[in-house]
């Protein structure tokens, strides 16, 4: 497990923040976070895939690749996808798992400060700060939490060797 605190310039965030942070950027609704975790009403949350199934989704993936993606070690993506956790009154911790059951590599980066957190089946927690990359074997069970002190928790899930 690797944490790097201020991983991007200032420019590069800011592009990202104001891009991710926009009226016009497109989220889709899901559900329920893992697939076991439907057991409350609030276990839903938002996503824009940028990338997945060896193919492009998304018209901001080229902002994406040279804002973050290239400052990454990466031989083939996986998949990316930016998450958005809506605001609760407690917090919320959604199951333990993997992104995919083969071996990879995972990176979290943060987009903005907020009292939630990832958190590992080890009791490992990692709080969500602003500009904050996290990278860990993706084969670790990980969760990840709603926030309850911002109006959501935005982060960008990569999955890659």
């Amino acid at each position: 497990m690797l944490i790097k605190n201020n991983f991007l310039p200032k420019e590069n965030l800011e592009t990202l923040q104001d891009l991710v942070f926009g009226v016009n950027f497109p989220w889709f609704f899901q559900s329920n976070v893992t697939c076991n975790d439907d057991k409350q009403e609030e276990n839903y949350y938002f996503v824009h895939t940028i990338y997945n199934d060896n193919q492009v989704n998304s018209a901001f993936f080229n902002t994406f690749n040279e804002n973050l993606l290239n400052k990454l070690k990466i031989n083939s993506l996986i998949r990316v996808k930016i998450n958005f956790y809506h605001k609760t009154k407690t917090l919320i911790k959604h199951d333990f798992h993997t992104d995919f059951d083969f071996p990879h590599k995972t990176a979290l980066f943060y987009f903005n400060n907020n009292d939630g957190f990832t958190e590992f089946k080890n009791g490992t927690k990692i709080d969500s700060y602003e500009n904050r990359l996290l990278t860990f074997d993706g084969l670790q069970q990980h969760r990840s939490t709603t926030c309850t002190n911002a109006k959501g928790r935005f982060n960008i899930n990569i999955n890659y060797i």
